[in-house]
């Protein structure tokens, strides 16, 4: 297979406007209306994805702002898409994290 590589920029983003409507009783997340305008600039943070030969999904994570722990929204969202697109097909994420965690400015 040939070898494909995506890099993204992700900027923060903030919420004008937010209402929660409910939450989902399965996933414990809530159901929310919106406004969000993104804030295009010098800080971002970058996702880097490349195709694997088998279905395995990996995320790293590098910069100033790594998060702590083993479950995470990145992988979380490949391994849906995956699933979803009903493929076999892994990847390599690199996420590096320049929006500081926790900020409220949203990002990767």
């Amino acid at each position: 297979m040939q070898s494909h590589c995506i890099i993204m920029r992700s900027y923060p983003k903030i919420n004008l406007a937010l209402d929660i409507l409910g939450k989902d009783p399965k996933s414990g997340y809530h159901f929310i209306q919106t406004v969000f305008h993104e804030l295009r600039g010098e800080l971002f943070d970058e996702i880097e994805a490349s195709v694997r030969d088998d279905e395995t999904i990996t995320v790293r994570f590098k910069g100033p702002h790594t998060p702590i722990g083993k479950t995470n929204t990145v992988e979380k969202a490949a391994l849906l898409l995956q699933k979803s697109a009903n493929t076999k097909v892994g990847a390599d994420i690199i996420v590096t994290k320049n929006i500081p965690i926790g900020s409220g400015w949203g990002g990767a």
